[in-house]
């Protein structure tokens, strides 16, 4: 069974897959691999606050 850790780094590796393949995919001048990472890694360092904002009431 899979527990809350490895759900996250399961969830960062396919983001950050789904990101470098976005990257490749598409040729836009701003978006290229070292983007890529630090979305990502700023999306997992911040998933507690994102949670937390999003599960306000009202």
């Amino acid at each position: 069974m899979i527990n809350f850790r490895q759900k996250i780094r399961l969830t960062l590796a396919i983001g950050l897959g789904l990101l470098l393949v976005g990257a490749d995919y598409y040729d836009a001048p701003d978006w290229d691999y070292p983007i890529s990472f630090i979305m990502a890694i700023l999306t997992y360092l911040t998933r507690d606050e994102t949670q937390a904002l999003a599960l306000m009431p009202g």
